[in-house]
């Protein structure tokens, strides 16, 4: 059984040194690093939360269909965003949280100490 927990221990740190190369949340900005680039500024930011998301093809209201949760960002008015990664309410998803509305613990770490303010918290 120590096997399968250090491989589950393992395939963790796997994981988080992946998001690490991709998403990146310092000082001056919240960066992606996947296919496309994308930067956006604090500076630039109103606000920072996780979002519930539906697919894009979905109607509002379509039964059955899955549901997933993102870290989104908020830009400032007149901040141009992709339009790719851009909702109907102008929230940006940054990042991917799966089906699961809980943000880890270095994710949130790090945006309490760089987004700070910004940062809208579950309660």
């Amino acid at each position: 059984m120590a096997f399968g927990v250090l491989g589950v221990v393992g395939l963790d740190a796997l994981a988080l040194r992946a998001v690490a190369t991709r998403l990146r949340i310092g000082a001056e900005a919240v960066e992606l690093n996947e296919g496309r680039r994308l930067r956006l500024r604090w500076e630039d930011t109103a606000a920072v939360q996780v979002r519930r998301i539906r697919p894009r093809h979905a109607k509002c209201h379509s039964p059955g269909l899955s549901i997933s949760y993102c870290l989104a960002v908020s830009p400032k008015p007149g901040r141009a965003t992709p339009a790719f990664l851009t909702d109907q309410d102008g929230w940006v998803c940054v990042w991917d949280l799966g089906p699961i509305e809980v943000v880890p613990l270095e994710l949130e770490e790090a945006l309490s100490k760089f987004a700070s303010d910004l940062w809208r918290r579950k309660s």
